[in-house]
């Protein structure tokens, strides 16, 4: 049972965000998708992004689909990055797509790939961390008529913990969704195999890569509606539409007692970076 109304509900599907790898040349403190515990073993291939493209689609319809985020890890690091963004614009001709990258290497791929990128009408976004050429990055943007961009959020973040020993309450549900920036905000689609897991919350699909690196088992406390695999032959659009609202896997998340991490600091790959820990 869910406790909030779906008072977010949007009638279509507006925005799809896709990690292509959750590889990173960064290491980022407490990263939201694990990605300083992940490696180059996350890429998908093209094969696995068109299969489940189509799939999206036949369950929503393309037309219902406002924009498409191109994301990681750090997208720029997969090899076939210009293959996945002509697939992407051949299916949405008239929906944004953005490349959602940390913008280290941001600068040399606009250079080396203008043409095609001002051809696909390809949006960019970065993060504002101290090693990003900004400075690059405004003069592209001047000199070309590129759409770059920031990313939106200010630095000094709280990034989601979760619970590992502690019986959660799931009464608690809305508490945690109201107090989440990216309540109705996070709408991911990861693929993982012969699998590709929708949900609102990036959480419900990384938690493999924490099982994964600190032997949890966070993947058997997720609940029907926490995340649904689009090849699933029942998922329907209703099921995708549900996400906006509290997944009972917030019953887990103790966003609110974690610390704010700085744009500059490192992981130290530390269990209590991503978990948060009681003694009872």
């Amino acid at each position: 049972m869910r406790y909030l109304s779906d008072r977010y509900r949007k009638p279509v599907l507006d925005n799809v965000y896709i990690p292509i790898t959750l590889e990173c040349n960064r290491n980022c403190k407490c990263c939201v998708t694990c990605s300083p515990l992940a490696g180059s073993e996350t890429r998908i291939t093209l094969e696995q992004f068109e299969r489940t493209i189509r799939r999206l689609i036949e369950i929503s319809d393309v037309k219902t689909i406002e924009s498409v985020d191109i994301a990681g890890g750090e997208p720029l690091l997969h090899p076939d990055i210009l293959n996945i963004l002509k697939f992407t614009r051949d299916i949405f001709n008239n929906s944004t797509i953005r490349i959602r990258s940390n913008g280290i290497l941001l600068p040399e791929f606009i250079e080396k790939n203008l043409i095609l990128l001002k051809e696909l009408k390809i949006d960019m976004e970065y993060s504002q961390y101290p090693e990003v050429r900004t400075d690059k990055l405004h003069m592209l943007k001047k000199k070309y008529d590129l759409n770059i961009f920031p990313h939106f959020y200010e630095f000094n973040f709280k990034f989601s913990k979760f619970l590992i020993n502690e019986v959660p309450n799931y009464t608690m549900m809305n508490e945690e969704w109201d107090k989440c920036c990216d309540a109705n905000a996070c709408h991911v689609l990861r693929i993982i195999g012969d699998k590709a897991y929708y949900t609102g919350c990036s959480a419900p699909v990384f938690l493999d890569i924490l099982d994964n690196h600190f032997g949890t088992d966070f993947e058997s406390l997720l609940k029907k509606g926490d995340r649904v695999n689009i090849f699933d032959p029942n998922t329907t659009l209703d099921d995708l539409l549900n996400f906006h609202q509290p997944i009972h896997f917030c019953a887990h998340c103790r966003r609110r007692n974690s610390n704010p991490i700085n744009n500059d600091e490192i992981s130290e790959k530390s269990k209590d970076e991503w978990i948060y820990q009681t003694n009872n």
